[in-house]
Order: structure tokens, then sequence, then C-alpha cells
């Protein structure tokens, strides 16, 4: 089934994202062959593939699917309620390194964490010598 809109939208949700179709494939779970189709209009993706990319892309996935919904779904944009932990959390989602780093720091004691920032802080002031 073809489906304009919904290539329409993928592309220009990946534009804004500023990721590329093989980052979405990999963040996603998604097939790069299955974007591709998806977005040549080829094929439209089924609920829970476009869930999965609209996850990724920080789009509503009904919008994706080309239905007449704001871009980004009300809860999402307010999801954060200060904007340096959306900040910070959207750093976290962006990088690897602060992704691996953050998952283990999770279940950290609290006095690990602190031997850690000092550790980071130190490895700053190096830098800048």
């Amino acid at each position: 089934m073809k489906n304009p809109e919904t290539a329409k939208r993928l592309k220009e949700a990946l534009s804004l994202a500023g990721i590329t179709a093989k980052q979405l494939s990999d963040k996603s779970g998604v097939s790069q062959s299955s974007i591709s189709q998806y977005t040549h209009g080829t094929y439209i993706p089924n609920n829970v593939t476009a869930a999965k990319m609209a996850e990724v892309l920080n789009v509503s996935p009904v919008w994706l699917m080309g239905f007449d919904v704001p871009m980004i779904e009300e809860e999402m944009r307010s999801y954060y309620l200060n904007p340096q932990t959306a900040e910070i959390a959207q750093a976290i989602f962006d990088s690897k390194e602060l992704f691996l780093l953050f998952s283990a720091a999770r279940d950290a004691k609290p006095e690990d964490l602190m031997t850690i920032h000092t550790l980071l802080l130190a490895l700053k002031a190096k830098e800048r010598s």
C-alpha cells in the first residue's frame, strides 16, 4: 500500500532529527530496506514499526502515518518540566558513551558517583593545562 504523505513525513522527521535512515535503522531496529521503502512511498509501516521509528524521531506515530494530528504529541512536549533536564536527557540519548556511563552509574553507590565525578573533573582540568 502506498502513502506519499507518510514518505514525506518520514523524510521531514529524519531531517529535523538530524539523523540518517541508517541511524534510524540502528536505533529503532527497523531494517534499512524497510525504511527505504517507506521514504520512497512504496509501502507504509504498520503501527508497531511506525511507533518504533516515531520514538527515535520524537514525533507522534499517528502523525508519521499521515493522519491530521500534531507532529509532536502534547505529552512529548511537556515530558521534562525543567529545560536543563531535557537537554541532559537529549545528550544521553545522542551519545553512546554518555548512555553507557549513565547506565553504569544508575546502580552505583553515592560515594562511588562522587569519586567518579572527582575523577572526571581532574581529567578535564588535565586536558586544559
